[in-house]
Parts: C-alpha cells; sequence; structure tokens
C-alpha cells in the first residue's frame, strides 16, 4: 500500500489496480479470478520468500534469499517462470535507483504470479518479494530495510511506467 500511495502523486502513464488475494495456498483462486476480471497487460505480484539463511542449512545456495540482502526479484518458483522482459526491467529499476536487491530462485512452493501468468491467455509477469525467515510460522521474522527496499523497487517501477516498455512474450 506505501508504494502505491507514493506512485500516486507522479504521472503514472498507465491504469494501475493494486488488489488483495486470498486462497493463495488453496491453488492461487484469487490471483486467477481477478486476471480475468481485470484482464492486466501485465502483472507484479507482492509476496514474501523464504530466507533460510541460518547456519541448519549449509549450502549457501539453498537458501533462496538472505535476510538483510535487499528485496529479491522473483527469477522462478515451483508455480512460475517470470517474464525475463519483466524481470530485466525490474533489476534495472533496482540497480538504477541504487536499491539493494537481490535475485530468488523458489525450489519449491508457488505464488499469486502464476495465476496472474496462467489466466485469460499468456500474460508478462513479474514478482517482488520480501525475504522472511521461518515463513508460515508464528515467528515469521523479516529485516525492515528489505520491507523498505520492497516499497522502493514498486514506487520506482511504477513511476518509471510510460506505457511504451516492451514486455511481450
Amino acid at each position: 500500500a506505501e508504494g502505491l500511495r507514493r506512485a500516486a502523486t507522479a504521472d503514472v502513464d498507465a491504469t494501475v489496480y493494486a488488489v488483495s488475494t486470498v486462497q493463495e495456498e488453496l491453488g492461487l483462486r484469487g490471483a486467477r479470478a481477478l486476471g480475468v476480471d481485470i484482464d492486466p497487460d501485465l502483472a507484479v505480484a507482492l509476496d514474501v520468500t523464504v530466507a533460510n539463511d541460518v547456519p541448519q542449512i549449509g549450502e549457501e545456495a539453498d537458501a533462496v534469499t538472505d535476510l538483510g540482502a535487499g528485496t529479491a526479484i522473483k527469477l522462478k518458483d515451483s508455480s512460475v517462470i517470470t517474464s525475463p522482459k519483466v524481470h530485466g526491467r525490474l533489476t534495472d529499476v533496482a540497480e538504477a535507483e541504487g536499491i539493494e536487491h537481490q535475485h530468488e530462485v523458489l525450489p519449491a512452493g508457488g505464488t499469486d504470479t502464476a495465476g496472474f501468468q496462467n489466466t485469460h491467455g499468456a500474460k508478462p509477469v513479474g514478482a517482488i518479494s520480501i525475504p522472511t525467515r521461518y515463513l508460515h510460522t508464528v515467528t515469521e521474522t523479516a529485516d525492515g530495510d528489505d520491507i523498505a527496499a520492497t516499497i522502493d523497487l514498486l514506487t520506482a517501477f511504477l513511476e518509471s511506467e510510460t506505457g511504451e516498455h516492451d514486455y511481450t512474450l
């Protein structure tokens, strides 16, 4: 909500829908329904992702993301491979704005990103995630700077949308 509030004052040359979905864990039902109702030209999902960067994980490659290393720009999870052009633009915006970021490859689990990609025809999609330890527990933990970076990236992405970026598949 904060990213949208900030971007609302910018001259964004696009129609932006902000939606909250339900039943993601039950087959992405909310995202699939909205994908049909809205029929977006582009969808960017926001979610949390695994930050299991703790000693018990062992191999650094198995950590998915690191807490405190910035927002996560999703490459893929078990339900979606994000659109290369959307992923590239999110990365370019983060780098141009000096926003701390990391790339996310989640080996298991999925997000509403897939629900938007696979409804009402193929759609370009991207996702921005907040690295979170102890996901799906009562002790979920996120870093305030990662949350701020997520807000900053969403804001900068929306503010720089001209309607002329090529997201074709």
